[in-house]
């Protein structure tokens, strides 16, 4: 099980009737644009040195993922919780329901979403493209 300071712990698994069912630690805060939201409307500055420091905690838990060979996949805003509705909460990632752990010796997995245009429909030529889906999120987060 992964446990981080940033990532929903997983507090307990069973099976009943062929169901899995799993328990996660309780949010009290909402996801990531939500809070936002709310708390812009309550008179809360939201600034890029905020957003920055959501960032951070959302990268941290993601390099603990991948240091622990888990490829979350669908790393969204709605997948960014805040543990409590305090200004100060910490954000915590959620929503591994899409998430493959590494097989042994692979450094990589690849889905239709993230694939670059040059495999799915042969545009241009085989150049190292820059992920593009990372910056469209972290300017969702700005």
């Amino acid at each position: 099980m992964l446990k981080h300071p940033h990532i929903v712990e997983l507090l307990e698994t069973y099976s009943s009737e062929g169901m899995l069912y799993m328990v996660f630690e309780y949010m009290e805060g909402s996801d990531i644009c939500f809070e936002v939201v709310r708390r812009a409307v309550a008179g809360f500055v939201y600034s890029e040195a905020v957003a920055c420091h959501y960032l951070r905690q959302i990268l941290e838990a993601l390099r603990y993922c991948h240091e622990n060979d888990i490829i979350h996949r669908d790393v969204r805003p709605a997948c960014a919780l805040l543990a409590t509705a305090d200004n100060s909460a910490p954000v915590k990632l959620g929503g591994f329901g899409s998430a493959v752990q590494l097989p042994n010796g692979r450094d990589s997995v690849e889905t239709h979403d993230n694939s670059a245009p040059v495999k799915l429909g042969g545009f241009g030529s085989a150049v190292q493209l820059p992920n593009g889906r990372d910056s469209v999120e972290t300017h969702e987060y700005i």
